[in-house]
Formats: C-alpha cells, structure tokens, sequence
C-alpha cells in the first residue's frame, strides 16, 4: 500500500511539472499565432496518429505512420485558409484508412478511420479558432482552459469526495464526483470569463460550460475504451506522468469541434 502511494505521489508530481513547463509554451504559441501554432498542431497530429497506429499494429507502424502526412497536407491548407481543401483531405484520409484496415485485415478498421477523422476535426477546428475575426486568440485560451478546468476539478473533486464510480469497466478511477467537480469548474470559469470577454449571455454560457465538461470527460472515456481494447495503460511516454499525447489531448476529441461549431451557429 506505501509502495502504491508512493508511486502515485511520484506521478502527481511528474504530472504537474510537465504542466507547469507545458502550459505557459502552449499558451505563448496559442498567441504567436501562424506559423509557430501551425507547425505545431501538425507535429501534434501526427503524434497523435503514430501513438494510436503504435496500438492498433506494432508491426505496422511504418504503414500506418505515413498518414501522418495527410494531416500535415490538411494543416498546411488550413494555414493557406483553404478550408474546404483541407476538410477534404481529411474525410478522404480517414475513408483511406478505413480502406486499408479493411484490405490488410486489421481489427479496428471503423474506429480507425473515425479516429483519424477525430483528430484531423481537432487540428483544424484550433487552426479556425486561432483565425477567428478579433479575438481568435483569446477564445482559443478560453477553450483550453475550460478544458484544463474540467479535468483539474474531476481530478481534485474525484479524489477529495470518492464515491460511485462512473463507469467502472471503462476507467475504474472516475466517479461522479469527479464528473460534477469537473462540470461545476467548466461552469465556473465559462460564465466569468465569458461574461468578461463579451461571448454571450450567463444562460449561454453556464449550458455551455456544462456541454464542454461533459464532452471533455466523454472523449477521456472514449480513448480510456480504446485503451481497455487495445489492452495498453498509456498511449506511449512523451508527456512524464501523462503518458502519450493523446492521453493529455482526449478531452478535445469532442469540445474543440462542439465549441466551433457553437461560435458557427
């Protein structure tokens, strides 16, 4: 039990200096803006489909990675603003991965192909957030950090409160608690922040921060699904006490497309 605590001692303290050293660079090139957040949002892509490849088939790795490029193509067409050109790209890539899957007869083909198609949407949805008239910048910044709020209150509400579990078979270590910590912090910083920047109304704002928390937690428990099939913990070990990139980026599986289209309508 000491050796368990320990280890989970060593690992909060992993993740939060990975945090503190992450945070202030992605926030920097949130507001650097093009080409700084392009080149990353296309290194982050591709990481993000290697990790997944690396899951799905060791072996096939190699095959699997050059898709990477297909992503890079959509980033470098959003950079130019052409942005049909580029969400075309990424449902062709995502119906070529589909194709593949299906003809080397790899387990997997479906969600395969929506998961590249799921992190293309992320990519170029932060691209067009980043290129909002005015403030793209700042609503960007208020994405993340009602997504970092959703997972900081799940994490300190699940561990102060307990309680029911949410969903035991998929990721024993989230409760409901958690879940409404996560929501009520999302709420939280949405209705303050948003009233201050001039986003919409407090009605708008508290649906919406309650919308982009229980996404955020969604897309954690779809890849802690994934993760269970593919029999594998972490995604890989770029991030200490993270994991995998796409261990940090699940819960923006769902809210970046929800919160762009939000701004759409």
């Amino acid at each position: 039990m000491g050796a368990k605590k320990s280890n989970n001692n060593s690992n909060l303290r992993k993740r939060c200096i990975t945090a503190v050293i992450l945070g202030p660079v992605v926030i920097s090139l949130i507001f650097a803006g093009f080409p700084y957040l392009n080149i990353l949002i296309g290194f982050a892509l591709s990481m993000m489909w290697f990790e997944w490849g690396r899951m799905v088939k060791p072996d096939q790795s190699q095959l699997l990675s050059s898709f990477c490029t297909i992503l890079i193509a959509s980033v470098l067409f959003a950079s130019l603003e052409i942005w049909s050109l580029a969400w075309g790209i990424i449902v062709l890539g995502s119906c070529a991965v589909w194709m593949l899957f299906r003809f080397l007869k790899l387990h997997l083909s479906l969600i395969s192909g929506a998961a590249f198609l799921g992190f293309g949407t992320i990519g170029l949805s932060i691209l067009w957030l980043q290129t909002f008239p005015g403030n793209g910048s700042i609503l960007l910044l208020w994405l993340f950090v009602s997504v970092w709020a959703t997972d900081s209150g799940a994490y300190c509400f699940g561990k102060l409160i307990g309680g029911p579990k949410l969903a035991p078979s998929v990721s024993p270590g989230k409760t409901w608690a958690g879940l409404f910590g996560g929501v009520f912090c999302s709420a939280l910083w949405c209705t303050s922040a948003g009233l201050y920047l001039g986003i919409g109304s407090a009605i708008e704002l508290v649906g919406l921060g309650i919308i982009l928390a229980i996404l955020a937690q969604s897309g954690d428990l779809l890849m802690s699904k994934a993760k269970r099939k593919l029999l594998v913990k972490d995604t890989g070990g770029l991030l200490p006490g993270h994991g995998g990139l796409l261990d940090r980026v699940d819960s923006l599986l769902l809210t970046a497309p929800a919160f762009t289209v939000f701004l759409i309508v």
